[in-house]
């Protein structure tokens, strides 16, 4: 049997083998920086495809990194005897010699004995412990959604475009993360998405440095700062954003779920995710207040009981509430909730289009989120507190002395005074929903 073949050192320092047959083109890495150990592998590798091709044994011999050899037979004693007797007289023969042999002769005696000639042309690149395949044998655990599941997977194959498929994980370390991925990335994003996105990184990497192989030396000890996260955001809607928003809200939705979802997020703040996740039973009274459950789908600050704004109440929002309940539904809106994506993903698909297409607003940073980014401003630029302003939109309180001796929430009288009643559209930036013509078109949704 005649094979092209090539041994071949990576930049890494590891040894591998390409080999050619029949036009076809096969990698074996031979997971060793030693010379002498990936010529030792090679030896054995070559005796063994001899042996197949020959037919005279079945048996395969096989090196390992650590220097032996591991023999694997058919089951029957002759292939075994055989198998101990090629064994003992290889080692025998060869062991001292290759001790004794320069780089080049024991080269030449690899190919000698395998019948092949060297491979001409470039030198391939190595295959052996890639960053790729590392990452096929990954299973990220997330919790929530399976949406979170496909998100750690994107993130890693971003990993992968930028440092390489083929990069080996034993020089996956803070300083090559840093300078391939982290870097740049940190360039092109918000620093608050690559907070996020090294979480998964992170993940990845200890799994690498703890699972039996130990594809890397270690876990990635690499963070981001609070200040870094926070460098970008989500930009906030301008009043003639808004106005353009609400002017072609009633003509464009089409169904309650549409409507009612930017309608509430305006005066509200609340997630995507929350909104569609409202049900009938989150709207009630409480001491003496029309309320509203926010069901909270991020951190455990974020589920929350808030006053319902007045012009929430003026539009319709409690007379839809009470035409679902009479209709014996049990979510506000009928919408499929998305194992993969999250419950606001029809929401997303919807909004999108709207917003780029219906409104025009083309700005990559503005999306649905931006209500929220937008309220919250609102709320500062009114003087509205920030332990306020923090309860009513899902945020984690502060923190030190005076976090500790008010642990227990605004009353929801309190919360009505100092946040509820300041939030004034046109206070803040001359501008307010047109509530009467939003009530007209709330009105036709139970009509």
């Amino acid at each position: 049997m005649k094979l092209n073949s090539y041994l071949v050192k990576s930049r890494h320092g590891i040894f591998y083998l390409r080999l050619q047959r029949d036009g076809k083109d096969w990698r074996k890495s031979l997971h060793t920086k030693d010379f002498r150990q990936a010529a030792l592998a090679a030896y054995w590798f070559g005796i063994t495809i001899h042996n197949m091709a020959t037919k005279k044994q079945c048996y395969i011999l096989r090196s390992k990194p650590d220097g032996t050899i591991e023999v694997e037979t058919d089951g029957s004693d002759l292939d075994h005897q055989r198998a101990l007797e090629m064994l003992r007289e290889t080692q025998e023969q060869q062991r001292m010699r290759l001790e004794q042999l320069s780089k080049e002769e024991m080269r030449d005696l690899v190919l000698q004995n395998w019948g092949i000639e060297p491979l001409k042309g470039e030198s391939p690149s190595l295959k052996s412990i890639a960053l790729r395949d590392a990452i096929r044998e990954y299973k990220p655990t997330v919790k929530g959604a399976t949406k979170s599941i496909k998100m750690a997977h994107k993130v890693l194959d971003e990993l992968v475009a930028a440092m390489g498929a083929d990069f080996l994980m034993d020089q996956f370390n803070d300083e090559t993360v840093n300078k391939m991925w982290m870097e740049p990335r940190s360039q092109a994003v918000a620093g608050s998405t690559v907070k996020k996105e090294l979480s998964s990184v992170n993940a990845f990497a200890k799994w690498c440095a703890n699972n039996a192989r130990q594809y890397c030396p270690a876990p990635l000890t690499l963070t981001i700062s609070a200040k870094a996260s926070a460098n970008q955001h989500w930009k906030y809607l301008t009043n003639t954003d808004l106005e353009q928003i609400f002017a072609h809200l009633p003509g464009a939705a089409t169904k309650p779920l549409h409507f009612w979802v930017p309608v509430i997020a305006v005066y509200t703040g609340a997630r995507i995710g929350e909104l569609a996740s409202l049900k009938v039973e989150h709207f009630y009274q409480k001491a003496g207040i029309d309320v509203m459950l926010i069901p909270g789908t991020k951190t455990e600050n974020a589920e929350r009981e808030i006053p319902i704004h007045p012009a929430l109440i003026q539009i319709g929002l409690l007379d839809y509430v009470n035409y679902r309940q009479s209709r014996k539904k049990a979510q506000l809106f009928d919408i499929r909730i998305d194992a993969n994506n999250g419950p606001g993903a029809t929401i997303t698909k919807w909004f999108g289009p709207f917003l780029r297409k219906t409104v025009g607003i083309t700005d990559e940073q503005k999306v649905f989120h931006s209500f929220r980014h937008t309220l919250i401003d609102h709320m500062r630029q009114l003087g509205i507190d920030e332990e306020a302003r923090k309860q009513y939109v899902g945020h984690a309180a502060g923190t030190g002395t005076h976090a500790m001796y008010g642990r227990n929430p605004l009353g929801l009288p309190m919360l009505k005074t100092r946040v509820v009643d300041k939030i004034d559209w046109h206070a803040y930036m001359g501008w307010a929903p047109d509530l009467q013509k939003l009530k007209a078109r709330a009105d036709e949704f139970i009509s």
